[in-house]
């Protein structure tokens, strides 16, 4: 890790589809300090919001922006801000070797080939692959190059929420990669499944020799897990999210469920281990509220037979906040997007 000397806040927000979470660290004395971070649920928030719900979810998100930021009082002025994986484009492509110079004139023509999209509607950006030039020199003299791209659309979204809020949009970036900025930092050279399990979709991220290779983001989550008890049960949704928060094993013993979402999850990632031709995976990162859910990383390292474990972003940043018990404690899963957007100004220093 690579600090600076000076003293200074970040701040990370992540819009999900069902909270608003927040994150400010700062960088002190060459470590990572959880200074500040919180949460707004938006189901909650419907109720306690002065004028009632009108269906405007864009509304809602900046209202409920709003009630997190009074209750926070940051620091920071300057933010970082995630944009949703399905809402942006990764992908590798081959390129001759060749100079930055030169290879950033050639991606202006060349990712017309890649991107679906006018290229005057989208941000592109790209990134070399460690060690893809030496890899490749004897493959046509070739490199493999990271493209990136999101609807320009996205930026003037994301202003709008900010707007009246006094803070200012420093970092607008793909999930994907404040994920793999927290949950990779500890590896070198290994190969990673990160796995993102959100309240309706779930990112994937297949990385090889610290570089993201290949994303896909899919339409299952929490709610789906939350479904399939219900269903097999026979209960309502609400005593469905009980059980599953019961710390019961609903995926093997007598209790044992189907859960065709994360099934589904599974065979997602075996076709993109597949694709990417490589034999195993060094580990299988989880993060995400349902990680939190007893079996389902069991669940995962049987099926696919690599070692999983439970995404931490508190591996890397220090917390001062302690429980009634006087326990220190800090972020859970669930905030691993915020922190690696936060961690951005760390490394960045």
């Amino acid at each position: 890790m690579l600090f600076g000397s000076s003293s200074k806040k970040f701040v990370g927000i992540d819009f999900g589809t069902r909270s608003i979470k927040i994150v400010e660290i700062e960088n002190s004395k060459g470590e990572a300090n959880l200074v500040n971070y919180g949460q707004v649920v938006l189901d909650k928030e419907k109720d306690l919001l002065e004028e009632k719900y009108d269906g405007d979810y864009s509304n809602l998100l900046k209202k409920a922006l709003g009630v997190l930021l009074k209750k926070m009082k940051l620091s920071s002025k300057k933010v970082s801000v995630a944009i949703p994986a399905f809402n942006g484009l990764v992908m590798v492509a081959d390129f001759p070797i060749m100079t930055e110079e030169e290879l950033a004139k050639a991606i202006k023509y060349e990712s017309r080939k890649y991107i679906p999209a006018s290229l005057d509607d989208v941000n592109v950006s790209w990134e070399i692959i460690k060690d893809s030039k030496s890899e490749e020199e004897g493959n046509n003299g070739k490199m493999k190059v990271l493209l990136v791209a999101a609807p320009k659309t996205e930026v003037q979204y994301y202003d709008a929420l900010l707007k009246g809020t006094g803070l200012e949009v420093e970092l607008l970036e793909l999930e994907t990669f404040s994920l793999a900025r927290i949950l990779s930092r500890n590896f070198k050279g290994e190969n990673l499944m990160l796995v993102d399990v959100g309240a309706k979709t779930t990112n994937l991220v297949l990385m090889v020799n610290n570089s993201v290779r290949i994303n896909r983001n899919i339409d299952v989550g929490g709610i789906d897990l939350t479904e399939a008890i219900s269903d097999n049960m026979n209960i309502s949704s609400k005593r469905a999210k009980e059980m599953k928060e019961s710390g019961k094993n609903l995926f093997s013993g007598s209790l044992a469920l189907k859960f065709p979402s994360v099934d589904y999850m599974i065979s997602e990632m075996k076709r993109m281990i597949k694709l990417q031709g490589i034999g195993s995976l060094d580990n299988i990162i989880v993060a995400g509220g349902s990680s939190e859910m007893v079996g389902f990383l069991d669940y995962l390292q049987k099926q696919l037979n690599f070692p999983v474990e439970k995404a931490d972003p508190m591996k890397y940043i220090k917390s001062k906040f302690k429980n009634k018990s006087g326990q220190l404690v800090g972020l859970d899963s669930s905030y691993c997007v915020a922190a690696g957007l936060a961690m951005h100004g760390i490394d960045d220093k």
